[in-house]
């Protein structure tokens, strides 16, 4: 009998996951789970029909029984964990960013962060606008390092392209120049320098970064900041009349 009314439980929250409910997690939940207290975390979700709506709450479902089965090893904690975690898998998406980041801020429990940061992965190939930028940027600055090597090869892969488009005789769209010159990402970058794909980034934006990184005045920035710098010479050598946007020294102004 238990057994049917799990079923239906996770049935019923299959069809409200693929429904495309509200955002907006349950704070008493999350600080349950965050202290710790699962089987508390469960109930509170549980009790409340309204909250398993919305799929914040469906993590915390799902990341509680994980928790549940990583303590105790009890296998009906394991099925409802793959049960839950597998519609997560086919329905999650750039929403879901916000409450995936706690999950992969969640530093204290490496299974949670690792299997949070493989449904980021999921979201993150579905990423290919520029503006997306700034929805990847706060998991360039999590605690977790892989989840911040994962947030700079997908900003890689968004802007290379772009910057392909001037080494190619092109210009930028005033929409690129915004997001290029943003500081955030660049300081960003500049703080995990030791992360290839964030170097990757620097350079791709070329001038606006080295301003910043020249003004910082950080001897451990003088590798990237020779890179930058020979990107481009190597520019202005194709493209003498060339900005860092426009190969043809077509003026742009930025904007949205």
């Amino acid at each position: 009998m238990k057994k049917n009314l799990a079923t239906g439980l996770t049935l019923c929250i299959s069809m409200l996951i693929a429904s495309g409910n509200l955002y907006a997690v349950d704070e008493v939940a999350k600080n349950l789970f965050d202290n710790g207290q699962y089987d508390e975390c469960i109930q509170r979700v549980k009790s409340k029909p309204d909250l398993q709506k919305q799929r914040d709450n469906v993590m915390l479902l799902a990341f509680s029984n994980y928790q549940l089965y990583n303590f105790t090893k009890q296998k009906e904690f394991d099925r409802e964990f793959e049960s839950l975690y597998d519609m997560l898998q086919e329905n999650v998406n750039v929403d879901d960013l916000k409450s995936l980041l706690f999950f992969v801020n969640s530093s204290d429990k490496p299974a949670v962060v690792k299997s949070s940061r493989d449904l980021l992965k999921e979201i993150f190939k579905s990423m290919h606008k520029i503006d997306d930028i700034v929805k990847i940027l706060p998991f360039a600055n999590s605690s977790d390092k892989k989840a911040r090597e994962l947030s700079f090869d997908t900003m890689v892969s968004i802007m290379e392209p772009i910057r392909n488009i001037v080494n190619k005789g092109g210009t930028m769209r005033p929409i690129d120049l915004v997001y290029f010159q943003n500081k955030d990402v660049i300081k960003s970058a500049m703080e995990n320098i030791d992360i290839s794909a964030a170097r990757d980034v620097l350079v791709l934006i070329e001038e606006p970064a080295l301003e910043i990184i020249d003004s910082a005045n950080n001897p451990k920035l003088k590798d990237i900041s020779e890179d930058i710098t020979d990107a481009v010479k190597d520019r202005k050598k194709d493209y003498p009349n060339s900005f860092w946007y426009s190969a043809t020294g077509k003026q742009v102004k930025a904007s949205l």
